[in-house]
Order: structure tokens, then C-alpha cells, then sequence
């Protein structure tokens, strides 16, 4: 009786997981989107709906082919063709925010622009004018004339305000639309932040920018602490001095960390955070959404130190006192002993 209950509970299971399995097939589960990073996918003439389906799903832009085709069929299009060209879709997004962008829609010729996290203004206009065919000399002007942009009066240029990220445009568009779509993206993250004041914002994406340059991602917040500790004029331990060599080799335009003695007590370099209080006077680099995240909302610690005391790992340490920073800095000097060549 026993066994018969077993086998009979077997084969039920085994029906219902094939009724499961089949109604999936038909019924494909589709991405919840709104997707993740950007994909550029080329139509090639002659390439019917089935094709494309298919090759999407290959490139996990869909999750299932069918998912596309019906909603190709579904489209309030006239017209479900979809023209050869080239489109910019996104990973594991809705089948149906799929068709929206490939039905019945020409594709124009575009130019790309990729912008990385830490650019500093001037390599971000050359990479601007490299991709895009824009003067750089017409870049450089309008970077200096960040009104034009909506920035407040105390902003010098758009040093930290060219949001990193990737973009397309159609040839033609104009330089001051290519700086203005990236500005954009800048405003739109510090006010995703909860930072709608642009003075205030541009505090923020000063320490953002610091950020980007001296730490790592699991460590924004935590720094973001220490260096707000360090600006409080009155701490005892950095008396307002922000001490970051990633500021201090900005002023000397150079991206190499080390420089000489003499030039870290030089007063000309007014991003020399040894001998000048507070924050530099631009951001040093254009930070990403985490780090400008960060920078908006600080870590409440008592940290003033920060050093990186493993390379290959990225451990940091952290320290209140200038005593237990000496420590920290030892034991990454033994890293570096025992790891020749890579300090």
C-alpha cells in the first residue's frame, strides 16, 4: 500500500513539474526590466522578425525569443518592419520595451562617446571631440562657460559635471548639446541623491570627486566620513588639511603619485591639500553615481586616516589617530616588501 502511495505521489509530481515545464515554454517568463547596461545591436538587411529574436536572446537582451515576436505582433504599429540599422537596446530588458525601440522606427547614423569614472575635464573633451568629430577648441570654450549650463556663478568650468556613462548621438548634434545631455546626467544623480541646491552640489561632487580618486567603492561612505572629519577646521588630528596626494598631483598635472618633497609643501599649487585648508577649489575628476552617493550621504565615524594596506584585495584601514595610522601604514610597507613590483 505504501509503495503504491509512493509511486502514485512520484507520478504526479512528475506531471505536474512537465505541465510546469510545458506551460513555460509557451509562456515564457519575461525580464521585469527597466534593464541594465546599454547594448548596440546592428539589424542586417533581410533579417525578419525571427532572426532578430533569436540573436537577441543569444545576446540576453530578451529572456525568450517568442516573448519579442508576439510583442512585435502586439505593437500599436501599422507597420511591424523593422528597418536595418543599428539601435541601442539594454541587457535583460522587457520584450515589449524591446519593440517599442525596433519597430517601424529608422535608425539615423550615430557617433558614440564612452566617458570612464575619474576623467579629468581636459581628457574628457579630447575624448568628446576624438569620438565625435566636434573641434576641441569649441569644447573648451563652452567648458569654461559652465552658465550656459546652468550652473551656479561660483562654478569655474565643467571640471566634475561630464557624467561618466555611455552615449550616442546623431552626427550633427552640436557640441553644446553633447556637454549639456552629460551635465544633465550629473544633476540628475545629485538629485537622486537628495541634493537639489547646485552650490551645495558642487561641494558635493568636489568630495565625490576625491572619492573616486582615492578609494574603493565598498569604502566611498567610510572615507566620505574621514574627509568631512578633516574639513571640521577645529579636529585636532589634520586641523582642516585634507592631505591627499590624488588632489595634490591634479595641481602639478600629472597622474603620477609621486612628487618631491619641496612640491608637497609648495603654497603655488592651490590643490596642494598639505598646505591649504578645506576643499580643493574644483573637483578633480568627474566621479560615478556611487561615489557622488556617498559624498551626499557620509558616514557618521570618528576616522580621520585612511590607507590601502593590500593592493591585490583593495583591504583599507582606518584609523582615529595619527599613532594607529603610523601602524597601518607599516603593515602595508610589509605588504609591499613582500609583494616586489607591484607598490
Amino acid at each position: 500500500m505504501l509503495a503504491t502511495v509512493i509511486i502514485f505521489a512520484l507520478i504526479v509530481a512528475g506531471s505536474l513539474f512537465f505541465v510546469k515545464a510545458l506551460v513555460k515554454q509557451f509562456n515564457p517568463d519575461d525580464y521585469p526590466g527597466p534593464g541594465g547596461s546599454a547594448v548596440e545591436f546592428t539589424v542586417e538587411d533581410g533579417w525578419g522578425v525571427g532572426v532578430i529574436s533569436r540573436k537577441l536572446e543569444e545576446m540576453d537582451v530578451i529572456s525568450n525569443d517568442k516573448l519579442l515576436i508576439k510583442a512585435v505582433e502586439d505593437s500599436e504599429s501599422t507597420n511591424k518592419f523593422i528597418h536595418p540599422g543599428t539601435y541601442l537596446l539594454k541587457s535583460q530588458m522587457p520584450a515589449a520595451d524591446a519593440a517599442k525601440v525596433l519597430v517601424n522606427n529608422k535608425p539615423g547614423k550615430v557617433f558614440y562617446i564612452g566617458l570612464k569614472a575619474n576623467l579629468r575635464l581636459d581628457a574628457a573633451l579630447s575624448e568628446i571631440a576624438k569620438s565625435s568629430g566636434l573641434k576641441l577648441a569649441d569644447l573648451k570654450k563652452l567648458a569654461n562657460q559652465p552658465e550656459k549650463f546652468g550652473l551656479p556663478s561660483s562654478v569655474p568650468n565643467l571640471e566634475g559635471w561630464l557624467h561618466p556613462g555611455e552615449y550616442r548621438f546623431e552626427l550633427g548634434t552640436n557640441a553644446k548639446t553633447v556637454l549639456a545631455k552629460m551635465v544633465k546626467g550629473t544633476k540628475t544623480t545629485l538629485k537622486n541623491a537628495g541634493i537639489t541646491d547646485l552650490k551645495q552640489g558642487y561641494r558635493t561632487l568636489t568630495v565625490a570627486s576625491i572619492l573616486q580618486a582615492e578609494a574603493r567603492e565598498k569604502d566611498y561612505a567610510t572615507v566620505a566620513g574621514a574627509i568631512e572629519n578633516r574639513l571640521d577646521p577645529g579636529n585636532k588630528e589634520t586641523h582642516g588639511l585634507l592631505q591627499v596626494d590624488s588632489a595634490v598631483i591634479y595641481g602639478l598635472k600629472r597622474y603620477s603619485l609621486q612628487f618631491s618633497p619641496s612640491e608637497k609643501k609648495d603654497k603655488a599649487n592651490k590643490y596642494n591639500t598639505y598646505v591649504h585648508t578645506g576643499l580643493t577649489p574644483t573637483p578633480i575628476g568627474s566621479p560615478a553615481d556611487a561615489a557622488i552617493k556617498a559624498a551626499a550621504n557620509p558616514e557618521d565615524n570618528g576616522y580621520y586616516y585612511w590607507v590601502t594596506v593590500n593592493i591585490s584585495t583593495g583591504e583599507t584601514k582606518f584609523a582615529s589617530t595619527y599613532a594607529e595610522h603610523q601602524q597601518n601604514q607599516a603593515q602595508f610597507r610589509t605588504w609591499c616588501s613582500e609583494n616586489p613590483g607591484v607598490c
